[in-house]
């Protein structure tokens, strides 16, 4: 059976309870220098790929090119659901 993500309120806006993480998050080439806990870790044919925060990649010396944040979501939703992409991909407004 397919449900939705929160229903949407009367103005379509929907309570996802994004949570920005405040330090920035980048992705990395190579293995898991000593002292660092990565956020994930993906390990491909072609090598190993790191998400650690920029700080973590500096003190080790990783080289990155992409700079990120990190965002979760706490809202409730099982595998099935559908519309939570959709929900969450449209623009951020601006702080301030």
């Amino acid at each position: 059976m397919i449900s939705h993500v929160n229903a949407p309120a009367a103005d379509g806006s929907c309570d996802l309870r994004p949570d920005l993480r405040p330090e920035p998050y980048v992705f990395a080439a190579g293995e898991v220098p000593p002292g660092v806990s990565p956020f994930a870790l993906v390990r491909e044919d072609e090598g190993v790929t790191l998400i650690l925060t920029r700080a973590d990649a500096d003190r080790s010396g990783l080289a990155y090119d992409y700079v990120a944040a990190r965002i979760t979501l706490r809202v409730s939703s099982a595998l099935a659901d559908v519309g939570l992409t959709a929900r969450f991909s449209g623009p951020w407004p601006t702080p301030g």
